[in-house]
Order: structure tokens, then sequence, then C-alpha cells
């Protein structure tokens, strides 16, 4: 006996009408809280965190009183695991740890106060649960106030990193490129006005062969510039400025900032204010400003900016609790999604900061002010953008949209659906969201599939009503 077509085609229909109209989502939840015994509230554990492929790397810059620290926490299964060797400075007041960054199996920690200010930088490939240090990085000469090693960025076999006190405070940016077995140092670059810029290399992100560079702007405002590789060379592409119609920029504008592939984003903390920029060719344009919370005068954004793809992370203070608000993008423009409450730190004080990392469904948080660091599990709802399961709350990515195989669709952008839904077939892939992403290609489907069906259902009407005839 053949099922009825109108109810199989039906139910076809609404579960179209679901896939395509579910709302994204954001799913945050706290996964782990990492301490480590023996250390002190001074020791600024979580002032600085880095995160890669299931490692996890936290500083601890006061240890030891300033000798410093940086621990290594690895996931062999579900839950983080402390390595058990723990890299220390190796000079008095150095900081060891004060600024780190993480890249599959190679670790680069920045020691900025080391040599009476000078700095230092250390390159260390990870083997298992241990750090193998492959190369220190010191300037050729003796130069008290360098500051080499106040931040450091690394990605595949690329590594940055900041010395703003070099020339007299205008600043530079050491490059060094993996050859072989081993780190060599192949350029340095820094701003084109020296004159007018001071302290560049004083924040660092890197993104592919994009370089986003924090510096000062005369002796009150902060800026930051664009920095593009070609070949062996680095050459300034831009500055980013804020709109001016908000004054000159704080100082602290361009001391955080974050950046993933044409997504720059840069903190006003003066100001309470984030400043995403994003560049479309060669050019580059204020793609949205905003305040993170309604009620400014209880709120402080206090330190620490993460951009993943479509999310951003930052943290602040609001009437003395810290939190992390999560925003989310969509066509361009950026919405809260989520605030992180686990990250609340009771009555803080007014200098507490947030150190924050995103990983493909990861976000870590550093509260040095309480010495612990905070992992949660961020998921994506369906329609989101990601790059790996990882980052979706259905575990499945295709075609870069998050989905769950529950939907009759394609990953085509929805354009065989109602071929699928007509032919009966199992669900073969994602196309939900990439139809959502598309413009909403499912729900046209499910609107030309509702369509036949009528048409069919009056054919079969007039062929079974004698008064037709």
């Amino acid at each position: 006996m053949r099922p009825p077509r109108l109810s199989v085609a039906l139910a076809l229909v609404v579960a179209g009408l679901v896939c395509a109209t579910k709302a994204r989502a954001l799913t945050v939840t706290l996964q782990a809280t990492l301490t480590v015994p023996g250390t002190q509230s001074g020791d600024a554990f979580g002032g600085a965190v880095a995160v890669s492929d299931g490692a996890l790397l936290v500083g601890a810059p006061h240890q030891q009183g300033g000798w410093g620290g940086a621990y290594l926490f690895t996931r062999p299964d579900t839950a983080w695991v402390l390595a058990p060797a723990v890299q220390v400075g190796s000079n008095p007041r150095g900081s060891f740890g004060a600024a780190l960054a993480l890249s599959r199996d190679t670790a680069l920690v920045g020691s900025p106060a080391a040599e009476d200010g000078q700095g230092a930088a250390y390159l260390y490939e990870s083997t298992g649960a241990q750090l193998v240090l492959q190369t220190r990085l010191f300037p050729d000469l003796v130069t008290p106030g360098l500051r080499l090693g106040s931040a450091v960025a690394l990605e595949d076999g690329t590594a940055l990193v900041g010395a703003p006190g070099y020339a007299s405070f205008a600043g530079t940016v050491f490059v060094l490129e993996r050859s072989g077995v081993g780190w060599t140092s192949t350029a340095q670059f820094g701003p084109t006005d020296p004159r007018s810029t001071g302290q560049l290399g004083r924040a660092v992100a890197l993104s592919g062969d994009t370089a986003l560079v924090g510096a000062l702007r005369g002796p009150a405002g902060g800026t930051a510039f664009v920095f593009r590789r070609g070949g062996d060379a680095w050459s300034e592409e831009v500055e980013l400025l804020p709109d001016s119609s908000g004054g000159v920029p704080p100082t602290t504008y361009g001391e955080m900032l974050a950046l993933d592939r044409d997504t720059a984003v840069l903190i006003a903390a003066g100001q309470d204010a984030v400043h995403v920029f994003r560049r479309g060719g060669t050019a580059w344009s204020t793609e949205a400003t905003f305040r993170v919370s309604r009620t400014p005068w209880f709120f402080r954004l206090c330190g620490g900016v993460a951009l993943a793809g479509d999310l951003l992370a930052v943290g602040g203070l609001e009437a003395s609790q810290g939190f992390v608000y999560l925003y989310e993008r969509s066509a361009g423009s950026w919405a809260q999604a989520a605030r992180a409450e686990g990250t609340r730190v009771g009555e803080a004080d007014s200098d507490t900061t947030f150190a924050l990392a995103f990983a493909p469904g990861l976000l870590v948080v550093g509260v040095p002010g309480r010495g612990r660091v905070l992992v949660y599990s961020v998921l994506q709802g369906d329609g989101a953008a990601c790059t790996v399961g990882a980052q979706c709350e259905s575990g499945t990515c295709a075609a870069g949209v998050c989905c769950r195989g529950s939907c009759p669709c394609v990953d085509d952008g929805g354009a065989a659906c109602a071929s699928n839904a007509a032919a009966g077939l199992a669900a073969r892939g994602c196309g939900c969201g990439a139809a959502r992403r598309a413009g909403g290609a499912g729900v046209i489907a499910v609107l030309v599939t509702l369509a036949l069906l009528l048409g069919s259902f009056r054919r079969r009407r007039r062929c079974s009503n004698p008064a037709a005839h």
C-alpha cells in the first residue's frame, strides 16, 4: 500500500521549515577551573594565556618575586592535566610569561623585564608534555629599556616579538621564521614615521601575512598599524584610528587588540569602546563601534580581547564584578550573544584584568587577580560560520556552516532540498545552515515544495469531482 503523498510531503515541509528557521544560538558552559598548588595570589597566574590543538599555556609573570613562570596543560581526553615540567625565568624580575603565544607544537614566551628591562623571548617545541627550548632571542647590543618580549605572536612557522623601547622608544617588531629544525631572525619592521609614533610593538597580533601592531600616537593617544608581508619584507599597509568624532583615542587604544584574517579589533579602555575594522581588498574601513555595557557609569573595559571568525570576547568590570562578554557577527553587525557569568571575581580590585584566548569550541579566560584560569565550552548554533565541527553545538561543520544531520538538504545552499525531499532521500549534509547564510534558499525550496503539493492536490480533486467533468 502506497503511503499518502500529502502526509509524507507535509512532514518534509515541516522539517524544512524547522531547519530553515531555527535561530542561531551560542551555548557557553564552564568546562574547567585551573589552578596550580603552591602558586601565590601575587604570582599573577593567568596573566597571559594561549591555547592551540589541545594544549594550554598559562603565564605567571610575578612568580618567585618576578622571575616568572609558564605552565603547560594538556588534554589527553576530556580533562586538562598539568604537565610535570614548569618553565621558569632565568632572570630576576624578568617577568617571564608576561606574553605568550602557542601554535600547534610551538610555544613563544616573552620576558620583557629581563636584564634590567632589555627583555628576551624564548621559543619552545612541545614533545608530549614537555617543552624543549629551541631559540632564545636577545638583542645584539645591550639596550636597557628595550623591553623585548612585551608582546608576542605566533602562527605556523612565523613568530613576531615586540620591542616597544627600541630606538629611544620608537619601537619595533622582530620577525623569526622556522628554518628546518631551527629558527632564524629574518626581518624587523617599525613605523614609517617614528617621529610621530612611539612604543610600537607594545601589542602584536598575527594572521597569515598580516600583522596588527599597537603603538602610541603623540603624548596622549594610542594607535595601531597593519603591516603586510611580501616575500621576506614587511611593509606598512594602513594606520587604524577610530572615527574622529570620538576625539583623540586614549593611550589605551592599541594596547589591547586582536586580528583574524581580514578583521581587526581594538579596545579603547579609556572610552570603554570596541572598534572593529574590516579589510576589503587592500582597504580597511570601520565595520562597527560599540560600548559593551548599557550602564557605562558602572562599567569599564579592563583588559582582554580575543577574536575567532565571527566570535569576539572582551573582558570588563561591571559594578565591581568581572565578566567576559561574547559578541557574534551576522551580516556585518555585531550583537551580544552571551555573558560568561563564571568569570565573576567578587569584589574585584580596580586593576583586575583578564587574559583571553580562543580555540575551536573553547574560550580560555585568565584571571590573574585570583590566580586561576577558566576554560569555557563555546558552541555555536546552526547557521553560524565555522571551520571545524568542534565549534558547533551539533558537532558538524559543512560548507563553512554549523548544522545538524536532521535536515533534508545538501551542501549546495539548499537548491536540492526540494528534489531530495521529493525523492525521500535521507540527510546527506547540512545545506540548511548554508541556505540561511545564502539568504534563505531553504525557505524558498520549502515554498516551492508547498506550491507543488497544492498543485498536485488540486489536480487530484479535479479528477475525483464529478461536477468537474
